[in-house]
């Protein structure tokens, strides 16, 4: 006996993660790895706010535009497109050509395969607060034209009414020369920029006179409109210019413009107004009526996915039809960030795009999911170092027809969370170490679910040192196993079971997979030994709600939460009837849904009590009987077998409490009781012994005294025969496993014994040692289960199983390229004789070639 609390400790098992429909980070769209990274700041063409030295290609200055193109055939699958200026701003560059921008096509890993440079006339609005030149915004690329087109922006107004809006479209062909030239499409070329020797001015789409009618202020970005045969780019921006303190007014407006050959070229072929959401189900208040521009991108299935800000950092989010016709549907619920902004799904760093061309914080990708950049967690902290939108979300459409998001706790669209890597590592979206110096995020769609993010970084000419230290990555971050990217970073690790009942006698076993405690005990759960991710200033992401099922179903928080954002690691429940329990956790977090499991036997007081009444003496060929009708179960249970164990090597297993036996050798036998109640507790065996004799024989003759005796007359008789007992065969289980490796699979040989009646089981692929288990240096380190099998063989059957890697096991394959693992082969027969065999290999790592991303 322990006079103080014996605490019992128990590492839940290996983690049950959900499936995409339960919880969706683990599940069939496969988690999100960071696949490449390249691009930079181009420090050698700034030289110290010069801008004197030559371009560094496939580097950046200023971006202002982005786009992907999933679909290049030229490019071989995705190639990546950046528009940005590479001179000062004009009031005080020294050319007197005005500014110069640089467009470039990448492939998929950063070569340049074309490029182009243009420059735009120095103009500079007297008077105006906002000093911004003739410049461009935003990027569309269209494989049905062979085009790639901006807008071209004028600014209007003076002083705080200063106002850009959408001049020209203008654009190039998708196609380089033999040179790695983009040129115009056309022999038209843009009425403002001024065409200099050695550079090929861009092609003219739409000209100002075919813009001038709803003009397009404040224009947040343009995406390519397929309707039928016909090809557009809808422009987004308001339809009205900066009021006197200097604020977008709205409404937000999208303009249609014709790019494909004919009459309507260049020509406005239809507009849609935020205003038309006056009386929309969500706003009835009609909010969105006067809701400016906030990004605009183009659906897989063609549809245009437009974000309006609502005010402050609160955004509301419409799908529109290509054609701008019709009804359009509504994403999100009154707002995707909720009226108290503490609790909200999404939180976008500015309703405004901080950069021209940063116009994409929220997209749709050919997975169903949306990615969104974001700045503020759930729970009102600072995730990221800077105070800008460094991270993306995951967001999977909730149940409810139309939502984005969830407005009530906890948010349940938050698929995943990407970027909270620590400095220098993949998935890496911050900045880390630039103070005052901002990290813009602009994200574009890409194919089998791929996302592409920009960090387009500050402004080189806004005057912070640091902010030419920061950003210019182009990344792509896509599903799909480990083998073909590198993991973001993801919650890992278990929770604990405890026993905090007292006084407490020492437990009967202590090993896994299962904690066993009393009937009656107190089961505490802690989630505090679960991994949660934190960024590079060493704060945990928001964690909303620790949902326990402690009898497998039925998902509560069993204790109240301490706050509404912050709710308890822990909670208890008292096991008030004997059984076997699974355990399950939903942690509900930045992070999106993380699932795991555990198991918790409840025992009686006390176990069974076998005991039996058996003759001490029998006879050969006699049938005996052994009656166990005294055995007792434990409290609150019932005796559900009755293992016998004869003595002459018989045994049989029976739910009656009596049994019969014949012996056919005499002797003295030890006959063994063990019984077991339906709580699978099982007794201490108890024995006795029996005596075994050939019955006696009879016969006649004389009495020796000469005299004759009569004699019975003899009679013929056939014994009866017993049939022989069919031998059970006990032994362990031993299906002779055989290994083989072949690249990133395991193939097992498995043989059941002829003398069994089957055999079953698991075979189980881990690590041979304790590896670690992430990315971080200070990653704990473990033995990995990286595949499992489960078998069942009748006897005398043979089955080669093949066992293949898990995403786990294929990253470190391919990173160590040879990876030595156990086999781990857990056979039982129909009686449960069990039997654990362990086989090493060595797995070599096939050199493979990283194929394109293509549709």
């Amino acid at each position: 006996m322990v006079a103080a609390a014996f605490v019992l400790v128990l590492v839940a098992l290996f983690a049950n993660h959900a499936s995409a429909a339960a919880g969706p980070q683990y599940g069939s769209i496969g988690q999100y790895g960071e696949v490449t990274r390249f691009g930079g700041f181009d420090s050698t063409a700034y030289d110290d706010d010069a801008y004197d030295k030559p371009l560094t290609p496939g580097k950046f200055l200023n971006p202002v535009g982005f786009a992907v193109d999933p679909d290049d055939a030229e490019a071989d699958g995705t190639s990546v497109w950046v528009l940005d200026r590479v001179s000062d701003w004009p009031e005080t560059t020294t050319l007197t050509q005005g500014t110069e921008w640089r467009l470039q096509k990448l492939s998929d890993t950063g070569a340049v395969l074309g490029t182009t440079e243009f420059y735009l006339p120095k103009t500079v609005i007297s008077g105006a607060k906002f000093h911004v030149p003739v410049g461009v915004v935003g990027l569309a690329v269209d494989d049905t034209t062979g085009q790639i087109y901006t807008v071209l922006e004028e600014t209007t107004g003076t002083g705080k009414t200063a106002t850009q809006y959408a001049d020209e479209v203008i654009g190039w062909s998708i196609t380089p020369t033999s040179e790695k030239k983009l040129v115009a499409p056309g022999a038209q070329t843009d009425s403002v920029s001024t065409p200099v020797a050695g550079y090929t001015p861009p092609g003219l789409i739409s000209s100002s006179s075919q813009l001038s009618g709803t003009l397009v202020y404040s224009p947040e970005g343009l995406t390519i409109d397929d309707v039928g045969v016909q090809d557009y780019v809808a422009i987004e921006g308001d339809s009205l210019p900066r009021n006197s303190r200097g604020r977008i007014e709205g409404p937000a407006i999208v303009e249609q413009v014709s790019t494909t050959d004919g009459a309507s070229l260049g020509e406005e072929t239809a507009s849609w107004s935020a205003a038309s959401l006056t009386d929309s189900v969500n706003n009835a208040s009609g909010a969105d009526a006067t809701a400016s521009a906030a990004g605009i991108s183009t659906d897989p299935d063609g549809s245009l996915d437009v974000l309006l800000g609502t005010g402050g950092v609160e955004l509301d989010a419409a799908k529109l039809p290509a054609d701008l016709t019709g009804t359009p549907t509504v994403l999100a619920s009154e707002t995707i960030d909720t009226p108290s902004e503490w609790a909200g799904a999404l939180q976008v760093a500015n309703a405004e795009s901080p950069l021209p061309g940063a116009a994409a914080p929220v997209v749709e990708l050919s997975n169903d999911l949306y990615a969104a950049d974001y700045w503020l967690n759930a729970g009102g902290k600072d995730y990221w170092e800077e105070s800008e939108n460094e991270g993306i979300r995951l967001l999977d459409p909730s149940t409810a027809v139309g939502l984005l998001s969830n407005p009530t706790l906890p948010p349940t669209s938050i698929f995943d969370t990407l970027g909270s890597a620590t400095e220098g590592s993949a998935c890496y979206l911050g900045d880390g170490k630039v103070s005052g110096g901002e990290n813009y995020l602009t994200l574009a769609a890409g194919a089998q679910g791929a996302i592409w993010a920009l960090t387009s970084g500050e402004d080189s000419s806004s005057g912070i040192e640091a902010a030419t230290e920061t950003g210019r990555q182009i990344i792509e971050l896509a599903p799909g196993t480990a083998g073909s990217t590198t993991p973001c970073v993801t919650p890992s690790g278990t929770f604990t079971l405890t026993d905090t009942t007292e006084p407490k006698d020492e437990p009967t076993s202590t090993e896994p997979p299962a904690l066993k405690v009393p009937v009656g005990s107190d089961v505490e759960f802690n989630a505090a030994t679960i991994d949660y991710p934190t960024n590079s200033a060493n704060t945990q992401a928001a964690i909303y709600a620790y949902e326990w099922a402690p009898t497998g179903t039925a998902y509560t928080t069993i204790e109240d939460t301490q706050s509404e954002h912050h709710p308890t690691q822990s909670a208890s429940y008292q096991y008030k009837d004997p059984g076997v329990y699974t355990v399950n956790l939903k942690l509900l977090g930045d992070f999106g849904e993380y699932n795991e499991n555990g198991t918790v036997v409840v025992e009686t007081t006390s176990p069974p009590t076998a005991a039996f009444k058996s003759p001490a003496t029998a006879q050969t060929g006699q049938p005996v009987t052994f009656d166990a009708s005294e055995s007792q179960p434990a409290s609150g249970a019932q005796i559900a077998d009755y293992q016998w164990k004869f003595g002459d090597g018989a045994i049989d297993e029976t739910q009656s409490a009596s049994d019969t036996h014949t012996y056919t050798t005499p002797g003295t036998y030890t006959v063994t009781l063990t019984v077991l109640d339906d709580d699978t507790q099982k007794s201490i065996s108890v024995s006795q012994t029996i005596t075994v004799s050939n019955p006696p024989s009879r016969g006649g003759g004389g009495d020796g005294g000469g005299n004759t005796t009569s004699t019975a007359t003899p009679t013929t008789t056939t014994p009866s025969v017993t049939p022989p007992v069919a031998k059970i065969d006990r032994s362990l289980t031993n299906v002779s496993p055989g290994a083989t490796a072949s690249g990133s699979e395991v193939e097992l040989t498995l043989t059941c014994p002829a003398t069994k009646v089957s055999c079953g089981g698991t075979a189980e692929v881990t690590t041979a040692g304790a590896v670690s288990s992430g990315s971080s240096k200070k990653a704990k380190k473990k033995v990995l289960a990286l595949g499992q099998k489960t078998f069942s063989l009748a006897g005398g059957q043979r089955e080669t199983l093949t066992i293949k890697l898990s995403s786990a096991g294929s990253t470190l394959l391919k990173k160590d390229r040879n990876l030595k693992v156990d086999v781990v082969v857990s056979a039982h027969d129909s009686y449960g004789d069990p039997l654990t065999k362990t086989l090493t290999l060595r797995l070599h790592a096939q050199t493979t070639k990283r194929a394109a991303h293509k549709k």
